[in-house]
């Protein structure tokens, strides 16, 4: 019983750590390098957890992924709402099973 209670205050405090740090560094005047790299890292965490799945959608065909993937970063650059974004990469991977 003991262990679970020490297994419980350490996932609590690996949880409240990373809420409870920005509160104290709040004041903190970072350089412009390290404001730019951290502004980043929410992408790099949202690229390394999509990236994989696009060549695994498929395992007997990697165009599949690659095409969604496509079709989803160019509807990115024009802008697009997000159900937009979605709904043309579905179409385009939808379209791609038909011809392939």
């Amino acid at each position: 019983m003991n262990r679970y209670i020490l297994l419980i205050i350490g996932m609590s405090l690996v949880t409240l750590i990373p809420r409870v740090i920005p509160l104290i560094f709040h004041r903190l005047k970072l350089p412009k390098l390290v404001e730019t790299w951290i502004k980043g890292v929410p992408y790099a965490a949202l690229a390394a957890l999509t990236i994989p799945g696009v060549f695994k959608l498929d395992p007997n065909n990697i165009y599949v992924g690659i095409v969604g993937f496509a079709f989803a970063v160019g509807a990115s650059i024009l802008k697009l709402p997000l159900y937009a974004t979605v709904f043309i990469s579905i179409l385009a991977v939808y379209g791609f099973y038909l011809l392939f």
